[in-house]
């Protein structure tokens, strides 16, 4: 029952879903689901997450909420809860218990006039597990669809990609294909 109730949930917060231009990760920072993009939140703007590494089972949850301090910069917070005190990070092989960590990126090119976006970002600031910091550029390289996000068009296709230290630690990227103005497919 309690599955049926969850997919119940992510069901209609599909359907109601508007189109927002920078969605929390699995890991906190704005991004796809473990990758982080160059989108950043707007002043005062903010976003909330919820998510498991579990399909099966509903124990694994992490808790993302971000703020947008002023335009382009934007703080938040990745509380990680594994099922029973402890487990391993998802995608990594850090072995921790209960985690806050704390997330900050600035967003330094907005990618206008057919620019790539760009944007730096520190995951983990206190080094609770591991720091990661990160450079990131996101570029729209598909025909508009029509719809706006603050003033700018969204496009089909968004590649994103960069690098980092600390637990990403290589190369990273990321494919954004938006099918109308309310379903992406990353």
């Amino acid at each position: 029952m309690r599955n049926v109730y969850v997919v119940a949930v992510v069901v209609t917060l599909l359907v109601s879903a508007a189109l927002a231009s920078a969605e929390p990760s699995m890991r906190g920072y704005t991004g796809l689901l473990m990758v982080p993009t160059s989108d950043a939140l707007g002043q005062e703007d903010y976003n909330v997450g919820i998510s498991s590494s579990e399909i099966s089972d509903w124990d694994d949850r992490a808790y993302t909420a971000n703020f947008g301090l002023q335009d382009g910069l934007e703080a938040g917070v990745w509380w990680w809860h594994p099922a029973g005190g402890s487990g391993v990070v998802p995608s990594s092989s850090l072995v921790v218990g209960n985690e806050t960590l704390l997330n900050i990126k600035y967003q330094f090119e907005p990618g206008e006039l057919g620019r790539a976006a760009l944007a730096v970002g520190v995951s983990d600031v206190t080094d609770e597990i591991d720091t990661a910091v990160y450079f990131v550029a996101s570029k729209n390289v598909g025909h508009p669809i029509g719809t706006t996000i603050d003033g700018k068009p969204i496009s089909r296709l968004t590649l994103h990609g960069g690098i980092g230290g600390g637990w990403i630690d290589d190369f990273f990227f990321g494919l954004e294909a938006r099918l109308g103005d309310r379903l992406t497919l990353i």
